[in-house]
């Protein structure tokens, strides 16, 4: 196992990605050969459309989502070696390995077509000759061949909840993780509230032709969220998983999807009876929660403590190894 320092020395050195075991299940699977194929897609195109196509966000929201997460949630400015987990196009490891402090980021990702052609692109877009900065790894979060605790960060973005065992992914990370350290989770994260039921319906939408045919996948198949490696955590669920990891949450903070004021509207009107309320609108697609939250999201602009994403929405959290890790 050699410590990342050597991993970017040899990666300066040859421009090759480094190359970890994984399970030959997980690189055969559906998911992964769908991403192989998105990837070969995306390799003949240009580094905006590889990460507004990954990660549904553009260079400068990306470049938010870190600002604040650094100044309201880590309050430390990241430094040394930093890990991503889940890598994708390598836009997150980019952003962070352009803070002057950072040496270097390995981009850990399964697919073996986006660590060979889209992770040096997008690095080398954002970061100039400075773009060896992201190392491209070909490997699993669940089985990362580092010695004991040479990273002094981890981020993941929308990776972590593909994971059917996110404690057990999590070991790994505290493993590798100084004790000084922290990680960085933006995710998905439902309310406790949320049913079993609505998980289970959540996992078992179809996907429609046109997705499976942009993304990869053979166009003639039925395919559902759960069968392509989605899962849906709640609060408790999250929160369970980093205690068994042995992590503690430092803080936490959310990245909100912005409401419209028509969205506001419609919400309010939902109070009055059916038959006045069509007189203004169709659909049932908002309530009034919608018009409170867009009320929260109104004063919370005003504090400048939160970023609001076009796309999608995360929760993020600070964890730091617990005292008894």
């Amino acid at each position: 196992m050699l410590p990342p320092q050597d991993l970017a020395r040899a990666y300066a050195s040859t421009g090759q990605p480094v190359r970890w075991t994984a399970p030959s299940l997980l690189l055969s699977s559906l998911p992964v050969t769908a991403r192989n194929n998105l990837g070969r897609n995306l390799a003949t195109k240009g580094p905006q459309e590889a990460f507004g196509k990954l990660t549904d966000l553009s260079l400068e929201h990306m470049r938010q989502v870190v600002d604040y997460c650094i100044r309201h949630l880590v309050r430390e400015e990241p430094k040394g070696i930093g890990l991503e987990l889940g890598s994708g196009c390598g836009l997150l490891a980019s952003v962070l390995a352009a803070r002057p402090q950072v040496e270097c980021v390995l981009a850990v990702e399964i697919c073996e077509v986006l660590t060979n052609a889209i992770i040096s692109k997008v690095a080398h877009s954002i970061l100039g000759d400075k773009w060896r900065k992201v190392v491209p790894v070909r490997g699993c979060f669940d089985c990362m061949e580092l010695p004991d605790r040479p990273v002094d960060f981890v981020t993941e973005f929308h990776s972590l909840h593909h994971s059917g065992d996110v404690a057990g992914s999590l070991r790994g990370t505290a493993r590798v993780l100084k004790r000084s350290g922290w990680v960085l989770c933006l995710d998905r994260c439902h309310p406790n509230q949320v049913t079993d039921a609505q998980i289970a319906a959540m996992l078992s939408r179809v996907y429609p032709r046109a997705y499976l045919i942009t993304d990869g996948y053979p166009p003639d198949i039925v395919l559902t969220r759960g069968e392509n490696g989605e899962h849906e955590y709640r609060l408790r669920e999250w929160k369970q998983a980093f205690h068994d990891a042995g992590f503690r949450i430092a803080a936490q903070g959310n990245l909100w999807t912005p409401l419209s004021v028509r969205t506001a509207i419609k919400g309010l009107l939902s109070i009055l009876p059916q038959q006045i309320r069509r007189a203004f609108y169709k659909t049932e697609d908002a309530s009034l929660s919608a018009s409170k939250e867009w009320l929260r999201q109104r004063l919370a602009r005003l504090s400048g403590r939160y970023v609001f994403l076009p796309q999608r929405f995360s929760t993020a959290f600070v964890l730091r190894p617990s005292p008894r890790s």
